[in-house]
């Protein structure tokens, strides 16, 4: 099931010591607003740090969709060129025997 936000209210008590970094400042400057993090930008509650972990496994499940499709792709154009090669060592083959002189068949 896709993930579209992520939302929960911190529990008194929850806020990690991260608090007064820069960490949520930088957080909430790169994810989209569904996945904004901390009470405000200055506090990351342990809850959102499930909500970010979330969000970044979705994101590498759509990559690795993504390098599969590409993988399937290359291996399909390796094996269209492996067949196209065997093709051409087939037509080299062929013009270096026709290519031979022919000896007369001599008479004794």
């Amino acid at each position: 099931m896709p993930i579209r936000s992520f939302a929960a209210v911190a529990a008194l008590g929850s806020v990690l010591a991260l608090t007064g970094s820069p960490a949520a400042t930088i957080a909430n400057s790169v994810l989209p607003p569904a996945f904004r993090v901390g009470e405000d930008d200055r506090h990351i509650t342990s809850i959102d740090e499930d909500g970010v972990a979330l969000a970044a496994i979705k994101a590498l499940n759509l990559e690795n969709y993504r390098l599969r499709d590409e993988n399937a792709a290359i291996r399909a154009h390796s094996a269209l060129t492996d067949l196209r090669l065997a093709a051409v060592e087939r037509l080299v083959l062929r013009l270096v025997r026709d290519s031979r002189p022919q000896t007369a068949n001599k008479v004794r």
